[in-house]
């Protein structure tokens, strides 16, 4: 056994913490002194019998007894004060009924070790340093002057007072020792914990950087590579260029490429929130599933060709038709466990969707056909960034941990098993079925039945990438009238001259921001009555704080042509009232 071992296996609180270490420090140190003054005072009295000896020793080891007490009572801070001024009493009264041969110097280098290991603050350090030091002078004093005339010590029992009150002193002071080293050795180990796990962090954050920036360049690289080959055959038209006639199969691998790299920024989003622990409340609605899952199967067509895989989609004739849940987050997770069924897969495999009621849950299970997972990896699948070994060049991304924690949101949870039918993996979703019913349609679904052509519009956004791909949107909505703005005070003085329908408002922009300008215009008369939708590269920490109320919505940037659609549809709904 080291020294560090022997020092190490005190016993503390489990998983103790600093305030809990002190705590225990204080109550030990109360009743070891106590036992002290219990012992030593019986002692002494039997060598001097002297009376006023034994009885102060008595109080003095009940007082001692009590710290423990006070401790749990009264609160940390109490117990130390008590502890520290029942000591310094001690040492007074004894030091001057006994003289020179209380040697009490030998406790000075205790209760000043004791006021630097008990007292945090540098104030109280120095407080109790100059009180101790005041106090040693003034015993010093009155044993040079005598001021104070000591009792008379028999000579025979001058020798057994010295060597008890040095082994009281040095026990202390060796108790006192070993707990700074005990604390030297935690905090040590600490810092050292803490080192690791910054370690841990900057590895974590260098491979984000890294599978982040692998996934986009992957779609960067479609996108680039596509608008390259039309914008040469643009530029070396000869006279006055024509119209560029895109394929389809490359517009749509422009598109899904483009949908990737919004997929892969929008996990990386939802990752950022779920770590600064930010819940958003699950919005629960009736829909049609099976639609739901034909609608998700069509979105990744394109990945399922490109690798010659085959959806196969089983529901169960007991599932019903409409469930209630969160269809928002339903889809995100849905998205995540089918493009990692995808991802893995082997070339030209079947993934299988088997959908199934097991009494009050709804089981959703997707298969590949892939290399499998070990038991191992198992363990660790959805943290992010998990690699295959069988495949070094991929791994599971943010996909994964966003499907479990959004899952766990809704009240279900996802486990991981072998493919029952062959090599592979299944990923079992498990969630509460409510039943749901047919969604009547409301006048605002229908096609929006006011239009949109009488609107007008400001946009405010200091990008002008941006102002142009909103002013895209809102002419493609049939909406003519649209004023842009670069900077808030630009945007509000265009707000207070034309009074517009609906404003879109970017929340980061340099000088006065989105948010101040929204303040301000939800407590001008004039303009409070116009409805906001806030359009930004980063959603905010809480939307439903009180500072964002009086919004129309929140819609994530790059903007998504039918979401801004359904989004100025609805808000177009509520300010007009239903169509007679």
């Amino acid at each position: 056994m080291t020294i560090t071992d022997l020092f190490t296996r005190i016993r503390f609180p489990k998983n103790a913490d600093n305030d809990e270490r002190i705590r225990a420090i204080i109550n030990t140190l109360a009743l070891v002194t106590a036992t002290l003054a219990f012992t030593l005072g019986i002692a002494l009295h039997y060598f001097t019998r002297l009376d006023i000896i034994l009885y102060p020793a008595l109080m003095e080891a009940l007082l001692f007894s009590t710290v423990p007490f006070i401790n749990r009572q009264a609160g940390r801070g109490a117990a130390m004060k008590a502890l520290f001024f029942l000591h310094a009493a001690a040492v007074i009264y004894f030091g001057l009924i006994l003289g020179p041969h209380s040697h009490i110097h030998t406790f000075a280098i205790f209760l000043v070790g004791y006021a630097m290991l008990s007292f945090q603050r540098k104030s109280s350090r120095i407080m109790m340093a100059l009180l101790l030091t005041t106090v040693f002078i003034f015993m010093e004093a009155n044993n040079s002057y005598g001021w104070i005339t000591p009792l008379p010590i028999a000579a025979n029992a001058q020798t057994p007072l010295r060597w008890m009150v040095i082994f009281c002193a040095w026990l202390l002071n060796g108790l006192l020792l070993f707990y700074f080293i005990r604390e030297i050795i935690i905090v040590t180990a600490e810092q050292q914990a803490l080192v690791g796990e910054l370690k841990v962090a900057n590895q974590f954050k260098s491979l984000f950087l890294r599978q982040n920036n692998h996934e986009l360049r992957n779609a960067l690289n479609i996108i680039n590579s596509v608008t390259q080959t039309y914008k040469a055959a643009y530029d070396n038209a000869s006279g006055k260029p024509a119209p560029i006639l895109v394929e389809p199969e490359e517009l749509n691998a422009v598109y899904f490429a483009a949908q990737d790299a919004v997929e892969i920024i929008n996990n990386t989003l939802s990752w950022s929130q779920i770590e600064q622990g930010i819940e958003l409340p699950a919005s629960h609605a009736s829909f049609h599933l099976e639609q739901w899952v034909h609608q998700l199967m069509d979105t990744n067509t394109p990945h399922i060709r490109k690798k010659g895989v085959r959806l196969r989609l089983t529901i169960a004739s007991d599932v019903p038709v409409y469930i209630v849940s969160d269809r928002k987050m339903l889809t995100r997770i849905f998205t995540n466990l089918l493009g990692n069924a995808i991802k893995f897969t082997a070339i030209r495999s079947i993934i299988d969707i088997d959908i199934r009621r097991n009494g009050d849950q709804l089981n959703v299970c997707i298969t590949d056909q892939g290399n499998g997972i070990s038991e191992e990896m198992k363990k660790r699948i959805f943290d992010p960034y998990v690699t295959h070994p069988a495949q070094a060049t991929e791994s599971t991304g943010l996909g994964l941990p966003i499907a479990l924690h959004l899952t766990q949101s809704l009240g279900g949870q996802i486990t991981v098993t072998d493919n029952p039918q062959g090599s592979g993996t299944t990923f079992r979703l498990t969630l509460p079925l409510i039943a749901g019913e047919a969604v009547r349609e409301t006048a605002a679904d229908k096609a929006f039945p006011f239009g949109f052509n009488d609107m007008s519009v400001v946009v405010i956004d200091d990008d002008e990438m941006n102002q142009r791909a909103a002013a895209h949107h809102l002419k493609r909505m049939g909406i003519s009238q649209i004023a842009l703005a670069g900077s808030a005070s630009a945007g509000e003085k265009m707000i207070q001259r034309l009074l517009p329908d609906l404003i879109l408002l970017d929340m980061e922009m340099p000088g006065t921001d989105g948010l101040t300008l929204l303040q301000r215009l939800k407590k001008d008369r004039n303009t409070r009555h116009i409805p906001v939708l806030i359009c930004s590269g980063v959603l905010p920490d809480d939307p439903r704080h009180e500072q964002y109320s009086g919004t129309a919505g929140f819609l994530l940037k790059p903007l998504d042509y039918k979401m801004l659609q359904s989004t100025i549809g609805k808000i177009r709904y509520s300010t007009r009232g239903i169509a007679s």
